[in-house]
């Protein structure tokens, strides 16, 4: 809502993105099948192939709602 600190909003909009683009990526990028462990256990895991190349292009939007003090 309109009381979420601005860094906080900011960083949940980032991971969403995050999120999308390996989403997307999982259909047409090579997988792999390996484990993660965590504090709660190993469990099997798939992930985008890290020896495959990705070329990342980003561009800074300008930001009009933000406001400037």
């Amino acid at each position: 809502n309109e009381a979420t600190p601005q860094p906080a909003f900011r960083a949940a909009i980032a991971e969403l993105g995050r999120i999308l683009i390996y989403e997307a990526m999982r259909d047409w990028m090579p997988m792999v099948q390996g484990e993660v462990a965590s504090p709660l256990g190993v469990t099997d895991a798939e992930c985008v192939d890290p020896s495959t190349p990705v070329k990342v292009r980003t561009r800074i939007l300008p930001m009009p709602w933000r406001a400037y003090p």
